[in-house]
């Protein structure tokens, strides 16, 4: 949903009314202002959901970042438990060595 921008030379509905109003010279009659309130309140409430919408973006986007940052978190504590197991397997391997040439000997 894409907000409507009104140029210089161009009126919103509800200011559309009240110059039409106001270029009668009379005062509105009962429709018209019954009109005007209902375009104000779909613009309040076009506003709100704008407003709403910007909210939730910006929660989106910090979740994102969270969320890389736990994943960047997450690979680093895995490439740490890679090399500690690595490290685990080379130190029984040369036991193992050291073991085995103790006994053939």
């Amino acid at each position: 949903m894409e907000k409507e921008q009104y140029t210089s030379w161009q009126l919103s509905p509800a200011l559309t009314i009240q110059r039409d109003a106001i270029d009668g010279g009379g005062i509105p009659d009962v429709a018209q202002e019954r009109e005007q309130r209902a375009q104000r309140r779909v613009d309040l409430k076009e506003c709100k959901l704008w407003r709403e919408l910007a909210a939730q973006k910006s929660f989106s986007e910090e979740q994102v970042v969270q969320l890389e940052k736990l994943h960047r978190e997450q690979q680093r504590l895995q490439r740490g438990q890679y090399t500690q197991r690595l490290a685990a397997i080379q130190q029984q391997q040369t036991t193992a060595l050291v073991f085995m040439k103790r006994c053939l000997h």
